[in-house]
């Protein structure tokens, strides 16, 4: 009986330990992710600006490519505010 109960208390002790997960903690790695994945798509995505601005280059459009090069500094300032505004000590 004193066995089962040992059992029982480790059992209980266990899964209250493991479900202390701070959902603001999930959402705040959850929302670099994002950040992470929307950086690559602007880097490398297929059709994202490091896309766009390849192809303006072999084609010798500079001012293209430029205006591409421009447009991801955008969307770049726009991923940085964002990761910046996150909350990193629990409050928002």
């Amino acid at each position: 009986m004193i066995m089962r109960f040992s059992i029982f208390i480790t059992a209980f002790l266990f899964i209250t330990i493991s479900s202390c997960v701070s959902s603001k903690a999930s959402d705040f790695k959850e929302s670099l992710a994002k950040s992470e994945r929307q950086a690559f798509d602007i880097i490398l995505g297929k059709e994202g600006f490091g896309e766009k601005k390849l192809k303006y280059l072999i084609n010798n459009d500079y001012k293209g490519a430029l205006v591409a090069v421009e447009q991801q500094a955008k969307e770049f300032d726009k991923i940085i505010n964002d990761i910046n505004m996150l909350s990193t000590d629990g409050r928002r």
